[in-house]
C-alpha cells in the first residue's frame, strides 16, 4: 500500500511542477521535471524518466477523459516535453 501512495504523490508532484514551471513557450521534459521535483519537494529517491513520462500519459488521459472534473488542459510536444494550462 505504501508504494501506491508514494507513486500517487509523485504523480501529484509532477502535476504541480508542470503547473508552476511549464507553459506553451517553455514545455518541460522528464529530466527537467525531476530536477524541479528534487529541488521543490526534496524528493530523495532516484526517479526514472520513464516514471515521469508515464505521469505525462496519466495526466493527459485524466484531462481528456474527465474534462468536466479537472481544471487543466495537458499538451505534449513531439519531442516528448509537456506543459499544462489551467482553465479559468
Amino acid at each position: 500500500m505504501m508504494i501506491i501512495a508514494q507513486q500517487n504523490i509523485l504523480l501529484v508532484y509532477t502535476f504541480l511542477i508542470l503547473k508552476k514551471y511549464s507553459s506553451e513557450t517553455t514545455p518541460l521534459n522528464a529530466a527537467q521535471v525531476v530536477n524541479y521535483m528534487s529541488a521543490e519537494f526534496n524528493v530523495s529517491q532516484k526517479l526514472d524518466r520513464r516514471t515521469i513520462y508515464s505521469h505525462f500519459i496519466d495526466l493527459q488521459k485524466l484531462a481528456e477523459c474527465y474534462p468536466e472534473h479537472v481544471n487543466f488542459t495537458f499538451y505534449r510536444k513531439a519531442n516528448g516535453s509537456a506543459y499544462i494550462t489551467v482553465d479559468q
